[in-house]
């Protein structure tokens, strides 16, 4: 690519790389925090299966309503995030297809724009369901490090 007018092979190969970059930097972001998540209920409930035999019934329901809660926040938006951001890449597919570079990239622009407030709902429902999961969460994994550590202290 020259620092002239863009050809249309320069422009495909420009929306290649660029379009690249985008999905790879979101999928490594996701998958990332879905290997810290996942290791992170997984060691929940092996912490869990080891202490379960010394908690009340009380305690182990409290326990399992916690992790359960944070696991299913967590879950539940994680399901609504995709299908958002499925319906915005398939319109903006639709939209973009055809267009010269001049008119996708003002395209472009214009769409994410609209995205980004359109997107505000999504943001706000990600705090909401961080700090359920993060409570719930850190409420069960308090209960089993508590039941652990008096396991381990009484003789």
């Amino acid at each position: 690519m020259s620092g002239g007018p863009m050809t249309p092979e320069d422009f495909e190969k420009w929306k290649a790389f660029y379009g690249d970059i985008i999905t790879t930097s979101f999928s490594q972001g996701a998958a990332y925090t879905n290997l810290v998540l996942g290791a992170g209920y997984a060691g929940a409930f092996v912490v869990w299966s080891n202490t379960r035999s010394d908690m009340s019934d009380r305690t182990a329901a409290w326990t399992a309503i916690l992790l359960g809660v944070s696991l299913v926040a967590f879950v539940t938006f994680t399901v609504v995030q995709m299908i958002a951001m499925a319906v915005w890449q398939f319109r903006l597919a639709s939209k973009l297809e055809g267009l010269q570079p001049v008119e996708y990239m003002t395209r472009y622009q214009a769409e994410a724009a609209q995205q980004q407030r359109e997107s505000a709902w999504l943001r706000k429902l990600w705090a909401v369901t961080a700090i359920i999961a993060i409570l719930a969460g850190t409420g069960a994994a308090s209960i089993l490090l508590y039941t652990f550590i008096a396991k381990l202290l009484d003789p």
